[in-house]
C-alpha cells in the first residue's frame, strides 16, 4: 500500500474511534441532563412547597394580628393562656390597630370623598377603644362615641395609650354600654358609624342594622369591616387553635367545642368555645339582604380574599363564600 493509502486508512479509523468517542460523550451528557433535569423539578417542587408554607405561614401571622381585636387590656393576657404572646406582640398589636387599622377606616371613607373631622361618629363594637382613640385624635370628629355590649375601660385604655405617649384621651372620645339590640343614641345624630372585626359576631343583624339606620343623619354612612366571614378558611376564629385548612367546616361542631374546652379565643377576653359560638354565619349575601331590609344600600365595597387549598369536605360550598375571606364596605340610606 502506498504512503498516502495507509494515511488514509489511519485517518479513517482515526475518525470513527472520534465519532465513537462523541457518540459515547454525548449519551453521558443526555444522562446527565435528565438526572439534571429530574433534581431540577424536584428543587423547584421543593421551593414551591416553601412558598406555600411560607404564604400559609405569613397568612396565618397576619390573620392572627389583625384579629386580636379588644384582646389588649391592663392585666389580660394578649394571646393564648400558654403566655406565648410577648409583651412585643401587644406593643406591636397596639401599633397595628392605632395606625393600621384607623388608617384602612380613614383611607377608604377618605375613596368615597368622606371624612370625620367635624362629624359626628359612632363605634359599634368599640372593644378596648385603641381603634376609638386613634380616629378621634388623628381624625379630628366633634365627637366619637365608642358602643359595646361590655363598656370599654378608658382608664385602662388610657394606661396602654400612655405607654405610646398620648398622657390622656381626647374631649371628644367617649364610651357607651349598648345592648345586643340597640344603641342609646338619637334618631339621625350620627354622620358616620363604623364597625371593625365586630359584625359576625352580632347575634341579632338585621336588629343592629336597623338601629344603626335609626341613628344615621339622612346624609350619613356605615363603614362596615367584616374578617373573617365563616365560610372563608379562617371563618371559624380557630388559627391560633387548629390553623388553616376549614377545621370549622370539616370537624363537626361537637369535637371543636371539645377541643376548644379550656382554651383562650383570639378575643383573649373569652374563653374560644364561647368565642366560636357567638359566630353568626353570615355570608356576604345574607349581609347584602340585611342591609337592604334595614333600608340601606352598599354604595363602595372591598373584598378581602387569599390563595387557599380547598378541602374535598367543603367541594359542594358555594365558591364565593370559601374565598372571599372578608369584606369593607360603606353603605348609605337608601
Amino acid at each position: 500500500m502506498s504512503g498516502f493509502g495507509e494515511w488514509i486508512r489511519r485517518k479513517r479509523f482515526a475518525t470513527a474511534d472520534h465519532v465513537g468517542m462523541l457518540d459515547r460523550r454525548l449519551d453521558q451528557l443526555a444522562t446527565e441532563a435528565k438526572a439534571n433535569a429530574a433534581q431540577t423539578t424536584a428543587q423547584v417542587a421543593d421551593v414551591q412547597a416553601q412558598l406555600v408554607e411560607l404564604t400559609r405561614l405569613t397568612a396565618d401571622t397576619r390573620e392572627a394580628s389583625n384579629y386580636t381585636r379588644r384582646a389588649l387590656e391592663l392585666g389580660v393576657p394578649a394571646g393564648p393562656a400558654d403566655g406565648s404572646h410577648s409583651r412585643a406582640t401587644a406593643e406591636n398589636w397596639f401599633e397595628s390597630h392605632y395606625w393600621q387599622a384607623a388608617d384602612q377606616i380613614l383611607s377608604f371613607i377618605a375613596a368615597a370623598g368622606l371624612g370625620i373631622g367635624g362629624k359626628d361618629v359612632a363605634d359599634i363594637g368599640s372593644g378596648d377603644g385603641v381603634i376609638d382613640l386613634a380616629l378621634a385624635t388623628r381624625g379630628a370628629p366633634a365627637s366619637l362615641v365608642g358602643y359595646d355590649v361590655t363598656t370599654t375601660d378608658a382608664d385602662a385604655l388610657l394606661k396602654v395609650a400612655a405607654e405610646a405617649g398620648i398622657e390622656e384621651l381626647p374631649a371628644n372620645l367617649s364610651f357607651e354600654q349598648s345592648g345586643y339590640e340597640t344603641i342609646p343614641a338619637a334618631d339621625s345624630s350620627v354622620d358616620l358609624v363604623f364597625t371593625w372585626s365586630t359584625f359576625e359576631h352580632v347575634s341579632e343583624p338585621l336588629a343592629m342594622l336597623k338601629e344603626i339606620r335609626r341613628i344615621l343623619r339622612p346624609t350619613g354612612a356605615l363603614m362596615l369591616q367584616i374578617w373573617p366571614l365563616y365560610y372563608s378558611d379562617h371563618g371559624g376564629h380557630l388559627w391560633l387553635t387548629h390553623g388553616g385548612g376549614f377545621p370549622h367546616l370539616t370537624t363537626a361542631d361537637e369535637q371543636l367545642l371539645a377541643d376548644l374546652k379550656g382554651k383562650v379565643g383570639t378575643d383573649a377576653r373569652r374563653p374560644a368555645d364561647d368565642e366560636y359560638l357567638s359566630l353568626n354565619r353570615l355570608t356576604l349575601d345574607e349581609l347584602n339582604e340585611l342591609l337592604l331590609a334595614a333600608d340601606m344600600k352598599v354604595a363602595r365595597a372591598e373584598l378581602l380574599s387569599e390563595t387557599v387549598n380547598i378541602p374535598p369536605q367543603v367541594e359542594n360550598v358555594p365558591l364565593s363564600d370559601l374565598l372571599i375571606s372578608g369584606i369593607k364596605l360603606l353603605a348609605v340610606p337608601a
